[in-house]
């Protein structure tokens, strides 16, 4: 294991960086296949390009980017699509090269070493297992290429395929296509435990398993990532993924990490309402306000008012916010209360697991979401009364989005 550093790294969109052997002639007669797909590409748009909308060559992917994985620790990154998560991964393989910036393993620059010499294994979104191999040369292709005896790979593929749970006897000599997507799953990330790699990158691997196949991959993998310690860097869209998988989450929007830490502390802390926004299930509500120095009000449409008398902060009179708070800090009152804002139930969505309701409540135009216990009465339609926890409220900049201090007297 490995510690990796990134420093101020800059990439640009190139499409020859995201173009695949299917893409091209192969000459060697064993190798003559082309992998059918039954999506389509948008014209001029190279395939396993970034997802989200197309990129313009030499836009910037990842800008100026930095960021540690620990050794042997999981970070999981997160973000929208397009967002520049599989090119982080690109980078950290040796397949794409940064335009500026350095990469390190454990102190040494590794910017010039080819992807073969890094010691990395990559297990992508589709697998991208060889079709036209069984599924032991596919797990063992990687010593194969290195001249090792075939007693010594078949006691590696072997040795991994039972870490993995994998039937030895029936599933080694099976090809590709006549395997489950879980198994496919397991193949392809025996494939790269095989390797001993010393860094681990995961790019979606679970995205094309159903649910309940998800979450128990998801154990298994954790397991052994635990079990062999190695560094990994999990790209998901999925918070409760990334959560479940990573000791850290760094969160990337535009190229750029955001925030990195567990999740309890970017849930409570956020630094700018994007991280907000981003993790929390169901989402924070982030409601359109502006301060009243009169009153020491906040001050909304929809008759919100939030009393900040009893709070400490540095807020200009008319400052334009938005006003932050989670569905746990939201109470139902009675329409009587005088200090309640008022609203009207929109919908409602039963968490029958969890024994709650998640209850979105019209303050027009802003929405809000409460959680409460499930045997709370709840009609569609219902006038309804709401108090907000003074300790859970967060406050952000409308124009940077940056959160502002807000502290009650201690």
């Amino acid at each position: 294991m490995v510690m990796v550093r990134l420093n101020h790294v800059t990439t640009r969109f190139d499409p020859l960086h995201y173009q695949t052997r299917a893409d091209m002639t192969l000459q060697a007669p064993q190798l003559r296949f082309r992998e059918q797909r039954s999506t389509v590409r948008p014209p001029n748009r190279p395939r396993n390009s970034p997802p989200g909308p197309a990129k313009p060559a030499g836009a910037i992917v990842l800008d100026d980017l930095s960021l540690t994985i620990l050794h042997g620790e999981t970070l999981s990154v997160v973000g929208p699509s397009g967002c520049g998560k599989s090119t982080l991964l690109r980078v950290i393989a040796g397949l794409v090269r940064p335009e500026s910036g350095e990469l390190y393993f454990d102190g040494q620059p590794v910017n010039g070493q080819s992807p073969r010499d890094r010691r990395v294994g990559m297990v992508f979104q589709n697998y991208a297992l060889y079709p036209h191999m069984a599924v032991e040369d596919n797990m063992g292709f990687f010593w194969r290429l290195r001249r090792r005896q075939a007693q010594e790979i078949s006691a590696k593929v072997r040795q991994t395929a039972q870490l993995l749970r994998l039937d030895v006897g029936a599933l080694l000599g099976r090809f590709p296509r006549h395997l489950s997507g879980g198994e496919q799953q397991r193949v392809a990330v025996g494939r790269c435990l095989s390797r001993e790699p010393t860094v681990f990158l995961l790019d979606e691997p679970f995205s094309n398993l159903d649910a309940h196949l998800r979450e128990r991959s998801r154990r298994e993998v954790k397991k052994l990532l635990a079990m062999f310690s190695v560094t990994t860097v999990f790209v998901t869209h999925d918070q409760q993924e990334a959560t479940a998988m990573g000791d850290r989450i760094a969160v990337m929007r535009e190229g750029k990490i955001v925030q990195v830490g567990t999740f309890q502390e970017m849930y409570e802390d956020p630094h700018d309402s994007f991280v907000a926004g981003f993790l929390g299930d169901p989402p924070i509500s982030l409601l359109a306000c502006r301060y009243g120095a009169d009153r020491q009000q906040l001050v909304g449409e929809g008759h919100l008012e939030v009393d900040l008398s009893g709070h400490r902060h540095s807020l200009a009179p008319g400052q334009e916010l938005r006003l932050g708070i989670r569905p746990e800090h939201v109470y139902l009152t009675s329409l009587s209360d005088s200090d309640a804002v008022r609203g009207r139930v929109s919908h409602f969505e039963p968490r029958i697991a969890d024994r709650m309701k998640i209850v979105y409540i019209n303050l027009t135009p802003e929405v809000v979401t409460a959680r409460v216990p499930y045997e709370t009465p709840i009609t569609i339609g219902e006038a309804v009364g709401l108090r907000l926890d003074p300790a859970g409220l967060l406050l952000f900049d409308a124009q940077t989005h940056r959160r502002l201090p807000l502290l009650s007297p201690g």
